[in-house]
């Protein structure tokens, strides 16, 4: 519920921003305004400065520098989301063996509730971080592709 919230408090903060408060929820999709209005001025000043008969035409060298950058920050991002979710399933194994040879009983009855309210806990919070860190990310990205593509 708690992740909920917040994506959808970003995305009245991310409609806002972008000046899409008018359109409703019903209509079309507009995730990338902001890409595509770069883009669009990108093409202005290019179609500006070339002539008209003299198109640029961007081969797969051109491009390669992106795509390569993209293509490694994924696999690293991914990478580190397993790492993350390996270190949560360490958390319980560890905690619940602790747990188990603890002497105050309190501790000993309550293992299990105790293990996935606190594993629940951190899997919520490295959601959130992890959230902010993408979000950062992908607009990176988004900047380096109008940069490099267009």
């Amino acid at each position: 519920i708690l992740f909920m919230e917040h994506w959808k408090r970003r995305q009245m903060r991310l409609n806002y921003v972008w000046d899409l408060t008018d359109y409703g929820m019903d209509e079309e999709d507009h995730n990338r305004a902001e890409y595509v209005l770069r883009v669009a001025e990108k093409t202005m000043r290019q179609d500006k400065s070339a002539p008209k008969e003299e198109k640029v035409k961007l081969t797969c060298t051109d491009r390669m520098p992106a795509y390569l950058t993209t293509v490694v920050t994924m696999g690293f991002m991914i990478c580190v989301t397993f790492a993350i979710a390996f270190g949560v399933i360490l958390y319980r194994i560890s905690i619940r063996a602790a747990l188990h040879m603890s002497t105050y009983p309190a501790a000993r009855s309550n293992i299990r509730a105790t293990v996935k309210t606190t594993a629940a806990i951190i899997n919520l919070i490295v959601i959130i971080i992890l959230d902010e860190i993408y979000a950062s990310i992908a607009r990176w990205l988004t900047t380096l592709g109008t940069e490099l593509w267009v």
